[in-house]
């Protein structure tokens, strides 16, 4: 009976050591593992927003290939005159349409409108291509009454892209 009882013992402490022996090898592996499934989740996630943000990329990059202008305008500065005042409206309007943007909406300041300023302010909402800010401002800096631009917000919401501008024109006094 003693050499049953020893080799029960044996057996258990074989068993013991094969138990400890792959909790000290396999469980470690374990914890690697999960790291490294986390990683794999963290580097897809990378991916899907780098699939995401490509087609910007592309467009900025051919944007910033683009061949700038070889000179700025600048016109001699004359004064708006009262009749003239009347048709800015549709001015801007064609001025939006040649650089691709569609026209929300186009206010004079009816206080500089109507009063003895020499300065006339316009707000317009326009929707387009932000892209297309830079050629605006050009046919802006062409006509030989504007000013100066006050304000250049650009707004997103949703899938439209809204430009507001406030801008100054030089007018007669009279």
């Amino acid at each position: 009976m003693a050499s049953y009882s020893s080799t029960v013992r044996n057996l258990v402490v074989c068993l013991c050591g094969l138990v400890g022996f792959a909790m000290l090898s396999v469980f470690p592996s374990y914890r690697a593992l999960s790291a490294v499934d986390k990683e794999i989740a963290d580097l897809r996630k990378e991916i899907e927003a780098q699939k995401v943000l490509y087609p910007l990329f592309q467009n900025l990059q051919a944007f910033a290939q683009r061949e700038p202008p070889s000179q700025l305008p600048y016109p001699k500065p004359e004064r708006l005159s009262r009749e003239e005042a009347g048709n800015v409206s549709m001015l801007l309007q064609r001025l939006a349409r040649e650089s691709e943007f569609t026209v929300v909406r186009i206010m004079p300041d009816m206080v500089s409108f109507s009063g003895e300023s020499d300065y006339l302010k316009i707000n317009a909402v326009l929707r387009g291509d932000f892209a297309n800010i830079r050629p605006l401002l050009i046919r802006l800096g062409e006509l030989p009454y504007f000013a100066y631009l006050q304000t250049l917000e650009l707004r997103t919401a949703e899938d439209e892209k809204e430009v507001h501008l406030r801008l100054w024109l030089m007018r007669e006094n009279s």
